[in-house]
């Protein structure tokens, strides 16, 4: 067995070496033709996503200047593209906002690394971003319960690693992947019973609101529905939330109110969430109203599940996913790591799936061949660049991206098919659950 898990470790490691080939080599120089044609690449592209985190950190710490002002925005634009930008000019008008957008609780977290130069904070952060997914990955795997080997949990470390979605973030230096970390180990430890612990970890997650938000809700309902025992958890969340809104306040008085106005404004750089780009605005919004009023009704319904039973992680990994489609822009694909949970959830129900009708057993193909397209067509334009100048052409880079629309949508819909499932079938559980299992399964 060790041997097979060996090989399978060896097979990961090669395709997400030539899929890094691709994403580093082939993709980004394309891209960055583009950029060069607008005149927006004389400044730092490696990490561009944390060079505001990084710069109005600095500026904190050394005159407390503020990081929502107009001057900050234009130090961003100057770091980012070598110039400030001209709204009135055609080429600079596609970025209607470059400001500053992160809640200072990303300043006060990460103040540490505005001690450094960017130079610094771009090596600390391509080591350190890695781990976080790696992190990310073996938490989910023991919130699941999963009893794997580290060959195993090494070669699903290396897939995630080897997605077009974790590099991007890898590459923006996203703090994405460090909440995706946070969200991890907090699951994990609401599995252990650590729920005090789990509450606290979960606050440091508020650097990214929007991505937190939606679990913290669900998770607040789940641990308001048996009180006298997992009051802990929203108890510990709320001190620790509190504690970092107070130490900010201090910090920089009022400057909540600069951080909301530049929201509406950074609304204007973003794309519509996946769901409303690819099904259209009214069919978006239709699809997505639907979605939070299904995860509604089953957070309602799985509302006493402990959090090591299949319907509390099934609602879980669904709240996620809804997060990633439906409130988080379709550019962010680096938010796309957080379908992790309902990809291995779907992974440990495969049995039920293969039960299932024949539509989930069709959009489970569908969705292994959406998964397997961009590892595939990254290995072969990897293995013929250095012959076939064509590998290296626009129109080719863009074929590995070909799904990476689908794939998301395909496992949410699949997701709901089994939670559709699960609603049906299922009586309102009761308090007995597997300890330790080995799988996940549904309560019957």
């Amino acid at each position: 067995m060790q041997f097979r898990e060996k090989h399978v470790l060896t097979l990961c490691l090669l395709c997400s070496v030539c899929v890094g080939y691709y994403f580093f080599e082939l993709f980004l120089p394309a891209a960055h033709v583009g950029a060069l044609s607008r005149e927006l690449a004389g400044g730092y592209e490696y990490g561009n996503d944390f060079y505001q985190i990084w710069i109005t950190t600095q500026e904190l710490l050394a005159h407390r200047t503020d990081p929502y002002s107009p001057a900050m925005q234009q130090k961003i634009e100057t770091g980012l593209y070598g110039r400030t930008l001209d709204r009135s000019a055609r080429r600079d008008a596609a970025v209607p906002y470059r400001g500053y957008s992160y809640p200072l609780q990303a300043n006060l977290l990460l103040a540490p690394l505005g001690l450094l130069s960017f130079e610094g904070v771009q090596i600390v952060l391509s080591l350190l971003l890695p781990i976080c997914v790696a992190v990310a990955v073996v938490c989910w795997c023991w919130a699941f319960g999963l009893n794997l080997s580290w060959y195993t949990l090494a070669s699903l470390s290396v897939i995630a690693l080897g997605t077009c979605p974790v590099l991007e973030g890898i590459y923006a230096l996203q703090p994405t992947l460090m909440v995706a970390a946070i969200l991890a180990g907090a699951m994990l430890l609401l599995r252990r019973n650590r729920l005090a612990l789990a509450g606290i970890l979960l606050a440091l997650g508020s650097m990214k609101p929007h991505l937190i938000a939606p679990l913290v809700v669900w998770l607040a309902f789940w641990s308001t529905s048996d009180w006298p025992r997992r009051r802990a958890f929203l108890i510990s969340f709320a001190v620790a939330s509190a504690a970092l809104l107070v130490a900010t306040e201090i910090w920089v008085p009022g400057w909540w109110l600069g951080w909301w106005h530049s929201l509406s404004a950074y609304r204007q750089l973003n794309t519509p969430p996946l769901m409303r780009l690819v099904l259209g605005t009214a069919a978006g919004y239709l699809a997505s109203f639907l979605l939070i009023i299904f995860g509604i009704a089953a957070a309602i319904r799985f509302r006493r599940c402990e959090a090591d039973s299949s319907s509390f992680l099934l609602v879980s990994a669904f709240v996620l996913a809804i997060t990633v489609l439906v409130g988080s822009s379709s550019i962010a694909v680096y938010d796309q790591f957080l379908l992790f949970p309902a990809i291995l959830w779907l992974w440990c129900e495969r049995r039920a799936i293969l039960r299932s009708g024949w539509p989930a057993r069709v959009i489970t193909l569908l969705g292994i061949g959406t998964f397997l397209w961009p590892w595939a067509t990254a290995s072969l334009l990897t293995i013929t660049s250095p012959v076939l100048p064509w590998a290296r052409s626009f129109r080719a880079v863009l074929l590995p991206l070909a799904t990476a629309a689908s794939f998301p949508l395909i496992t949410l819909l699949l997701l709901t098919l089994m939670a559709w499932e699960a609603l049906r079938t299922v009586e309102t559980p009761e308090r007995q659950f597997p300890r330790e299992p080995v799988s996940v399964r549904s309560e019957s």
